[in-house]
């Protein structure tokens, strides 16, 4: 009898060859498709100044990879360009270009050293742009440089970001702070280790413009040096029936189950009453506020 022994394959992964997000990594499945360019509404985000909105399409099957390109500036390694709308079928492992950003897609022990005389932006030089909503509505805005991303914007002209000076690691998290403030997003959490900040809380439905704002012009200012990594819950407003509302001397709330109500009381999924207005309820939780009129 003959026992036929299959090799666990391994996951594919993107590396970032050169460019502004050179050094980065981004895992792939095995069976998945990709959208490539400099748009955020693209699975894949780059940065570079010769990179077009929606660039090529890379579709993984099993072992191969197809290229599919929709703009100009797609090169095939020892093989003409790829002119937009052509798609090109290779085996793993795999190496293109895509204007001047050169990638290659292979297993774990396939990696490919970046190009001599180039530094690597760091492990967070590209990210799926997606956000992903869990069961738990936790959200994590990862740039794959940003996977963080991204409104459709490029680095500006004639700067080299490897080339700025670093800056003290207090002041970015003290800049941090300030414009996450402004943005009334104050109740995140900012933590820094190792050039690493982390942001930590919940953040309504209506601020996630606000909050990817700030990530675009981290990765704008600070992205050659520091990581921005979040862990943010997307709020979501506190379900709380109310049958009456005394506003007199110690105000309450009648709940549904009857009961009474006063400041300070939990009522609901963790949010406290916090205020009983003549014209609104202050809920908060987690130093969010959210107010319900009447």
């Amino acid at each position: 009898m003959s026992v036929v022994i299959e090799q666990e394959r391994e996951t594919p992964r993107l590396y970032i060859l050169s460019g502004v997000h050179q050094g980065g990594v981004a895992p792939l499945g095995s069976h998945a498709r990709y959208l490539i360019g400099a748009s955020t509404d693209g699975d894949i985000v780059l940065r570079d100044q010769d990179i077009a909105a929606h660039h090529v399409t890379l579709e993984l099957d099993a072992d191969k990879v197809r290229l599919t390109s929709h703009a100009d500036q797609v090169n095939i390694e020892r093989r003409p360009l790829l002119a937009p709308g052509e798609t090109y079928e290779h085996r793993l492992p795999f190496t293109f270009s895509v204007g001047s950003v050169r990638m290659r897609v292979a297993g774990a022990t396939h990696q490919e050293k970046p190009a001599a005389g180039l530094a690597a932006v760091g492990s967070r030089a590209m990210l799926p742009v997606l956000a992903v909503l869990l069961g738990s509505l936790l959200f994590a805005l990862l740039y794959i440089p940003g996977m963080a991303s991204e409104t459709t914007y490029r680095p500006d002209v004639g700067i080299d970001r490897r080339a700025t000076p670093r800056v003290a690691i207090d002041v970015v998290r003290e800049q941090l702070k300030t414009k996450l403030i402004e943005a009334g997003l104050g109740n995140l959490e900012v933590d820094a280790v190792a050039g690493q900040f982390n942001v930590v809380g919940e953040v309504s439905e209506q601020a996630r413009k606000q909050w990817h704002d700030i990530q675009v012009w981290f990765d704008r200012t600070y992205g050659a040096s520091y990581q921005l990594r979040s862990n943010l819950t997307l709020a979501q407003a506190p379900e709380l029936f109310i049958k009456a509302i005394w506003l007199g001397e110690a105000p309450y709330i009648v709940a549904d189950s009857g009961e009474r109500r006063y400041q300070g009381a939990v009522v609901a999924n963790g949010w406290v009453l916090e205020k009983i207005g003549l014209h609104e309820l202050v809920l908060a939780r987690n130093g969010r506020q959210h107010v319900l009129r009447y």
